[in-house]
């Protein structure tokens, strides 16, 4: 293998063992959260990343010097650069999916000569085990690497009709049309999406998945935030997401009418959190901040939880 093949790489953990893995190729690395806040169609345009800084700088605080190094001035440098081959490596769940979609979209349009491969993991390797690429060792690289999967000209062209409905209002269309059609080379994207679907305001509390997950935590067992959005982080429940725990101190930080902390620091669900995770009387709108899903808001569906169906607000 040569240099002509340009591996996009789905985080910096995953790209440190690739480099150890003694695998020849540029790499490029994902750096981005396009599962949350707005999003644009046209990757790399002017109001793509405009949108996406003033997203970063509200959620977590960052710097546009620092948002445009790690993410922008990244994918820059490999502009103007032909490659024989392009290979993605991403997992399973929805924030690496969502982000698969975008990668995919661009690249398609940058290195249209190239020919496209994809390295999913999941459960592909240990038969019922999910595993993310940083769960593999170095030397698992090269073994990965053979079971890429080729990428034709329709695969492509659909990735692109996902991202697009995506960053469209409305996000039934995913479920009604395009995520019907899905190729086999994609074999976690429809069970990503299902996840994507428990973000929306549940009919039963008005609260999506993860909020109502946190307050029943606190319900149970005495949590502080962080041993908290520890435990989210290794229920078997929420694996699907793909987070990290600074999208789950955010979810928290939007429950705060919902509980209140001791001086000790241990999370207390009030008696209002008691009656919106009960069902007796649902959270309402101003209880809580909007999310925003490409250009999707969080209430503008209502996830019905028996039916497993969005249904427009």
């Amino acid at each position: 293998m040569s240099n002509s093949v340009l591996h996009v790489m789905n985080g910096d953990a995953s790209t440190h063992l690739f480099h150890q893995s003694g695998l020849l190729g540029d790499c490029m690395v994902w750096r981005e959260m396009l599962c949350e806040g707005p999003t644009h169609t046209e990757i790399d345009s002017e109001k793509f990343w405009k949108g996406r800084l003033g997203f970063f700088q509200n959620f977590c605080q960052i710097n546009e010097k620092e948002y445009r190094a790690k993410t922008e001035q990244e994918i820059n440098r490999f502009k103007g650069k032909s490659y024989d081959e392009v290979v993605f490596w991403f997992e399973y769940d929805l924030f690496c999916q969502v982000n698969l979609l975008a990668a995919i979209t661009y690249l398609h349009k940058e290195q249209s000569q190239a020919k496209f491969h994809l390295v999913c993991t999941g459960d592909e390797i240990e038969k019922g085990l999910y595993k993310g690429l940083g769960e593999f060792c170095p030397q698992d690289y090269p073994q990965l690497l053979k079971t890429r999967i080729a990428l034709n000209e329709s695969s492509l062209h659909f990735a692109r009709s996902v991202w697009e409905a995506y960053c469209s209002e409305d996000h039934s269309q995913l479920y009604e049309q395009v995520l019907l059609e899905t190729p086999r080379e994609f074999k976690y994207l429809q069970l990503a999406f299902e996840w994507h679907k428990k973000r929306f305001l549940s009919d039963q509390t008005g609260l999506n998945f993860i909020e109502e997950r946190m307050l029943k935590k606190m319900s149970q067992s005495p949590h502080d935030s962080k041993s908290l959005v520890a435990s989210i982080l290794k229920e078997r429940l929420c694996w699907g997401f793909g987070f990290g725990d600074l999208q789950y101190f955010v979810y928290l930080e939007n429950l705060q009418n919902f509980y209140k902390a001791s001086e000790e620091g241990v999370l207390l669900i009030n008696k209002r959190g008691l009656e919106v995770l009960s069902g007796k009387n649902k959270c309402r709108s101003e209880e809580r901040s909007n999310y925003k899903y490409g250009n999707c808001y969080s209430n503008s569906y209502t996830y019905f939880v028996k039916e497993n169906k969005l249904v427009k607000a």
